[in-house]
């Protein structure tokens, strides 16, 4: 008696002879059918001569479905795959359609799994450019309106600035000539609102065509060292803790020394103010801190300010926009257009009521774009 050899198959497996006695059943054949002697036993009577019909078709596969009794249910619908060898002997393996219905349901709940998975991450990509899209879409804006403060600036310097000195220097020589302590002091504060006027002029001047950056290598803890020296008495006398985080000594920047310290002035500056006006029962807190970030040096300046909503941060780098009663709006223009020149970007997170972040990104020492 021929016998098929012992293996593992994932179902119901049968091998059989040319009467259909069995010579072989497989362990789950056990388990779901019993013991048989014949496979004809286990076909429910009105599948009988269905199968008889196509199991004598030997030369070929068959592929067709059959009743088959089980030990815990009578006439389960099974796919029966069968094929016959050339010593007439049979292989039939039956496959539960339920169990069918299972594995395809597996396979799609899996297929939904990393189809969800894969829709996840790209919506995530979707965020990620379209933020860089409004990142780039500022930045144009932002050019544009430079452009146009160019041209202005050219002729507020000659039809402002000249007359500006002329009426000091005339009022500088009138000073002598009243001895009333009430008129000398109206001249003093045409003098000062005369130095005022100016020194928004030049302020301007310097927002529409800052110089070209003297570039080179600087240890971004010398330029947290300087910042500290010069701020430190400043922002103990407001409240304010100031913390500088300790940073890489071998982390560098390729910039200009005098317009990184202007912007980080500028930052720190704009930080006491919004937190001049937190509650008193609030303490100030300022914090800066740099890292690497791929080939760029990130610079986090971070406040527990009053924060800002999302109307003010969209238009916090366009030249005149404030919201102080007495600034200019310039400050933050002229530090993103010299961020700018040196390869960079600013980007800002702000809440209100919960403080800021500004983040500076600026090129390392191993990437020095040109000048444009």
């Amino acid at each position: 008696m021929a016998v098929c050899p012992d293996f593992s198959i994932p179902a119901p497996f049968f091998y059989v002879n040319t009467f259909y006695d069995i010579l072989y059943q497989s362990e789950d054949a056990k388990r779901i059918f019993g013991e048989h002697a014949n496979f004809f036993s286990l076909i429910d009577v009105e599948s009988r001569r269905k199968f008889q019909r196509l199991a004598e078709r030997r030369f070929e596969p068959q592929k067709f479905e059959l009743l088959l009794n089980t030990v815990q249910s009578p006439a389960m619908l099974f796919d029966i795959h069968l094929k016959w060898n050339r010593d007439n002997h049979c292989s039939i393996l039956c496959i539960e359609q339920s169990q069918r219905y299972q594995q395809i349901t597996e396979v799609l709940t899996r297929f939904t799994q990393r189809l969800g998975m894969t829709n996840y991450d790209l919506l995530r990509r979707k965020e990620e450019l379209e933020r860089l899209l409004a990142n780039l879409q500022q930045s144009n804006a932002q050019n544009d309106r430079l452009v146009e403060l160019g041209r202005i600036a050219a002729s507020i310097a000659h039809e402002i600035r000249n007359p500006l000195t002329s009426i000091r220097g005339l009022v500088q020589l009138l000073a002598p000539n009243l001895t009333s302590s009430a008129k000398l002091s109206y001249i003093d504060i045409i003098i000062s609102e005369i130095n005022r006027v100016n020194s928004i002029i030049t302020e301007f001047l310097k927002t529409a065509k800052p110089a070209p950056p003297l570039k080179e290598a600087i240890p971004v803890t010398d330029l947290f060292a300087e910042l500290e020296l010069l701020c430190h008495s400043e922002s103990l006398l407001q409240g304010i803790e100031l913390v500088i985080l300790p940073v890489d000594p071998s982390l560098m920047i390729y910039a200009d020394r005098l317009q990184m310290k202007q912007v980080l002035l500028n930052m720190l500056h704009n930080a006491m103010e919004a937190i001049s006006d937190l509650p008193n029962s609030r303490t100030g807190m300022i914090q800066f801190e740099a890292e690497r970030f791929g080939r760029y040096v990130q610079i986090r300046i971070e406040d527990n300010g009053v924060g800002m909503d999302e109307q003010t941060r969209t238009h916090l780098f366009s030249p005149f926009f404030t919201t102080k009663n007495s600034g200019t709006g310039l400050g933050l223009s002229t530090c993103y257009h010299i961020v700018e020149l040196h390869g960079g970007t600013i980007d800002v997170e702000s809440t209100p009521g919960h403080g800021t972040v500004f983040r500076i990104y600026l090129p390392t020492v191993d990437k020095k774009p040109e000048l444009s």
